[in-house]
């Protein structure tokens, strides 16, 4: 049978010309133009702007679980760019193809940035957290581990599931659920490896006091003291103190530490009683004389101020008082120089932020306030120190864990310095030299390597500046009244993975269920 096709060999040219395919008027950007099909037009090239459109629409659309292109539909409707909402979701889903196919590495570079602002809204994680700790995750162990992966296999799995039956636009119930399960056990199973490094454990909703809030809390505490209805015999506690003023004369003497031997001197006489004569003396007489040797730093005060207490808490000087009695004022005692210790130990961490801080802003624009920060910080480990006598063993490890630096911050400084330096110049030059020379504005992306990089290293920073004041709030819920507080809060689970873990398992689950749309196992488009 003869042809009307004129580059066939039979071709007839009696016969009437073959009827042109429906379909836009455009070039093919693949197969063959001259087979008798429809054929596809080419996307728009790619600008500088339209470069920036397709990451943020990627972005957006990751970021609302698919709901970006919805949206999009219901506003072609309203405006009349689409006959109906369905339509216009239709419209919708064929600009994102568009986009994807002509920006697919800036495509992926939105869904991360999509996937990693959902790390941190605020609540981002309760699920695996909540999960984990139901379980049995808080402790540490297989068991424990276990129970925190299954925790967060069920956020990661809930997570795909949202993000593959939200990118569905299909209008068949069938397909939404067999891709919201297919999203589910591919999330679960990229969510639950991170479970194991999550942290769960229980935490106090109580506000953490700061170094003058203990301060003061000490300074009541000892004024309780004087409410105790309980004395001690005057002429003991002054043969105490005749005791004590020999054996400090071992380290010290009156030119050396006036104001100790004063203090001893003031409670032999009485001088500080309302009735010098009286044969004995209260809690309100003795907590005068520590008074009188708060802030004092001279040789032999800490040893006079523990002697008061110590007296205090005996029985054997005791006139008057139930046994009941006297185990109260001990235990206020305790936790006054608890909180007293934590308030000193906040204080030092307070000033030694704030000096870093004053200091980074000073030098290189701020640039390197993480390791300033580190700097000032390890300087409370020199045993040779003033306040290095104040920390203890594990004290001293919580500083460690800031001053030695995180696996996350050490990477991320090392990348901004890496695109701040050489690389990031020769990435802008090279970039302005493509775009002269071509025309073609798309290489001035090399520009961003410089405040890609900033921001990077700036994060870092500010990652170590948190761990910092976060030490001084570990110090202070060392405190007894840290301990009060957090017995009447509500608990909840802990911090679990953070923002950084978070925005890495949404990505990896996004990339995951991408690959499967694009290879056909999920359906996706053309909603009715």
């Amino acid at each position: 049978m003869a042809s009307n096709n004129p580059f066939e060999d039979d071709y007839d040219p009696k016969l009437p010309a073959a009827p042109i395919p429906a379909g836009p008027p455009s070039v093919p950007i693949s197969g063959n133009p001259f087979e008798m099909e429809g054929v596809r037009q080419a996307p728009p090239p790619a600008t500088l702007l339209g470069n920036a459109a397709d990451v943020a629409k990627a972005a957006s659309n990751t970021f609302t679980f698919g709901m970006r292109d919805r949206l999009g539909g219901v506003q072609r409707a309203l405006t009349g760019e689409a006959p109906s909402y369905s339509e216009g979701v239709n419209q919708e889903n064929v600009d994102t193809a568009m986009r994807r196919e002509r920006s697919p590495y800036l495509s992926v570079a939105g869904d991360v940035a999509g996937g990693t602002a959902q790390a941190f809204v605020p609540g981002a994680g309760v699920i695996g957290r909540t999960a984990g700790a139901a379980l049995g995750g808080a402790g540490r162990g297989a068991l424990p581990s276990i129970a925190r992966m299954a925790g967060y296999g069920v956020e990661g799995g809930l997570l795909g599931a949202a993000q593959a039956g939200g990118h569905t636009y299909t209008g068949n119930p069938e397909d939404y659920a067999r891709n919201a399960m297919v999203g589910g056990a591919f999330g679960a199973a990229v969510g639950a490896p991170f479970g194991h490094f999550a942290d769960v454990a229980p935490r106090s909703m109580a506000p953490t006091p700061n170094s003058e809030q203990l301060r003061r809390s000490a300074s009541d505490r000892y004024t309780d003291t004087h409410a105790v209805p309980i004395d001690y015999h005057a002429d003991q506690f002054r043969g105490a103190l005749d005791s004590l003023q020999r054996h400090l004369y071992r380290v010290t003497d009156p030119d050396k530490s006036p104001s100790v031997f004063n203090t001893i001197e003031s409670g032999r006489t009485g001088r500080l009683q309302a009735d010098p004569a009286a044969p004995t003396v209260t809690p309100k007489d003795i907590d005068a004389l520590r008074q009188r040797l708060t802030g004092v730093n001279e040789p032999g005060a800490r040893q006079v101020r523990e002697f008061l207490d110590r007296f205090m808490g005996s029985p054997i000087a005791q006139a008057s008082g139930t046994d009941a009695q006297r185990n109260r004022v001990t235990q206020i005692l305790n936790d006054a120089r608890g909180d007293y210790r934590a308030g000193k130990r906040t204080q030092t961490v307070e000033e030694t932020n704030q000096y870093a801080e004053d200091r980074a802003a000073t030098a290189n624009s701020g640039a390197n306030s993480g390791n300033t920060y580190r700097q000032k910080l390890v300087a409370l480990l020199n045993p040779k120190s003033a306040e290095g006598k104040w920390y203890t063993p594990e004290e001293k490890a919580d500083i460690r864990r800031v001053t030695g630096g995180e696996g996350i911050t050490d990477t991320m400084r090392s990348t901004g310095n890496f695109l701040k330096g050489i690389t990031g110049q020769v990435a802008a030059g090279g970039g302005v030299a493509g775009a002269l020379a071509t025309g073609d504005m798309t290489p001035l992306w090399g520009m961003a390597a410089y405040p890609v990089g900033a921001a990077i290293k700036g994060i870092g920073n500010r990652m170590t500046a948190d761990s910092a004041h976060q030490l001084a709030d570990r110090m202070a819920q060392r405190s007894p009244l840290y301990r009060e507080w957090a017995a009447v809060s509500p608990t909840v689970a802990g911090p679990g993975l953070g923002n950084t873990a978070e925005a890495t398992r949404n990505a990896l689950t996004l990339q995951m269920l991408e690959q499967l749309r694009l290879r056909g196992v999920m359906s996706s488009t053309e909603e009715r």
